[in-house]
């Protein structure tokens, strides 16, 4: 496998690109749109995936804006435009190709790509959904937040016990992401609209109300996801709902496994 960095300059603020890698095999059998995570980017994707490439599939991923040497500002909006527009570069380079078209799609990444594709008019020959988050669910993930909070709250030391509350919860939601002044994963936080994103998760209602009829769908979910067994599974089953909505046909499959589906004990 030999992977390949192309830099693709759609229309941006400022004139920059999005940085996008495709992975090439000898003979390949498919190409596999995979977007990313937030604050994660190709690689880790590639590394996730990697796998598939032995079966004869080219790998497609790319970093949103604001994040790796993508170019400008990262905020919900973008991320949904970013995956429109990379979404249409794949699947013109796999139809150059004659190449089957898949996507897969994790968590957040859901959502964007159950958009990208309404906008392509359904590009996926099949597509896979693992641990899908198919709205924001912004009361169930603030109740969350209040009860860390008040769990590991400490009188005699508030700010500290505050400071180390939240850090559990954003290792709760982004796991495996690092966190720093500078940056979050692989994104910049001098490129990030902060409040904007805040107000677009308080304010946003993701209305996923159409149906991608010629769309087969396989949606894998963990039974060890912390992010998903919020609310006591109320995350789980709307999103299961929502996809059962939204592809037809679709095929559910219980994992035991973690979020990222990496424990080597996994099994049906």
């Amino acid at each position: 496998m030999r992977p390949l960095l192309i830099e693709y300059a759609p229309e941006l603020p400022g004139g920059q690109g999005l940085q996008w890698v495709q992975t090439r095999v000898a003979k390949p059998k498919g190409l596999v749109f995979i977007p990313p995570l937030i604050g994660g980017g190709p690689a880790q994707q590639l590394a996730a995936f990697r796998w598939l490439c032995k079966n004869d599939l080219d790998l497609f991923s790319f970093n949103y804006s604001g994040h790796g040497a993508s170019g400008g500002r990262f905020s919900l909006a973008s991320s949904e435009q970013d995956t429109r527009i990379m979404l249409s570069v794949a699947a013109q380079r796999a139809q150059r190709a004659g190449l089957p078209f898949f996507g897969i799609a994790a968590c957040y990444a859901t959502i964007p790509l159950l958009l990208g594709a309404l906008k392509s008019v359904e590009p996926f020959k099949k597509v896979v959904f693992i641990n899908p988050l198919t709205a924001f669910f912004q009361g169930t993930f603030l109740q969350a937040l209040y009860r860390c909070c008040r769990r590991g709250f400490s009188l005699k030391q508030p700010a500290q016990s505050l400071r180390k509350s939240i850090d559990s919860y954003l290792e709760l939601l982004f796991p495996n992401i690092a966190r720093g002044v500078t940056g979050f994963g692989t994104l910049s936080r001098k490129r990030t609209r902060v409040l904007k994103v805040l107000f677009e998760w308080l304010s946003s209602n993701v209305e996923l109300n159409f149906s991608l009829p010629q769309t087969p769908a396989l949606c894998i979910y963990s039974s060890r996801d912390p992010i998903l067994d919020i609310g006591g599974g109320l995350l789980r089953n709307a999103s299961m709902d929502c996809i059962r909505r939204v592809c037809s046909p679709v095929t559910f499959q219980a994992i035991n496994s973690d979020h990222f589906l990496s424990d080597p004990r996994a099994g049906p």
